[in-house]
């Protein structure tokens, strides 16, 4: 007896996003997107109407499970010193594997206007947000906000080197040079 899958849009664009990260946009295309998922391209177009559809949808997707969430920034700035919210952040980005689609969104965003706005957003609310773990310290919010910044390319930068966020004693030694620096006790 034959089985029937249902997927929902949820499972074509975690396909989709999987397809990004693998083939890149021209990758992305409604053959391969339903072989990855096994079904055919009448439930491809059940869900979506075309493939431009699919891809504005997927744009909001990445940037609705990639955004920092104000619940979530509130408790890493909680947290009792720089170490400890720095750290926070890093296990939570490693638990949630949040930057795993980042490469292949920067690299459609070259070309794409829509994932180049997406993007930018992304940037901009991942560095206030991240802005705030630093400002808890007592930074004024320029200073903060060129630390959260250098924390972000430090992020960014281990990720499209090894594919991967920094390790937790890579983020321990980052909050203590910052530490170091700001106490001029270098």
């Amino acid at each position: 007896m034959r089985t029937l899958t249902v997927l929902e849009k949820r499972d074509w664009l975690d396909a989709g996003l999987e397809l990004l990260r693998v083939r890149g946009i021209g990758g992305v295309q409604v053959g391969p997107l339903c072989r990855r998922v096994g079904v055919s391209k009448g439930s491809f177009y059940h869900h979506f109407e075309s493939r431009d559809c699919f891809l504005e949808r997927l744009i909001e997707y990445w940037f609705e499970s990639c955004a920092p969430r104000p619940d979530d920034v509130a408790a890493f700035a909680a947290k009792a010193d720089l170490e400890d919210r720095v750290g926070a952040v890093l296990d939570f980005i490693r638990e949630h594997d949040l930057g795993r689609y980042d490469p292949a969104m920067r690299t459609w965003a070259e070309e794409d206007e829509q994932a180049k706005e997406a993007v930018a957003r992304m940037d901009d609310l991942r560095l206030a947000a991240i802005a705030r773990l630093f400002e808890a310290d007592g930074w004024p919010r320029e200073a903060a906000m060129r630390r959260a910044q250098t924390m972000y390319y430090f992020i960014a930068g281990r990720y499209e080197i090894y594919g991967l966020p920094p390790t937790a004693e890579e983020g321990s030694e980052f909050a203590r040079m910052l530490t170091c620096i700001q106490s001029g006790a270098c």
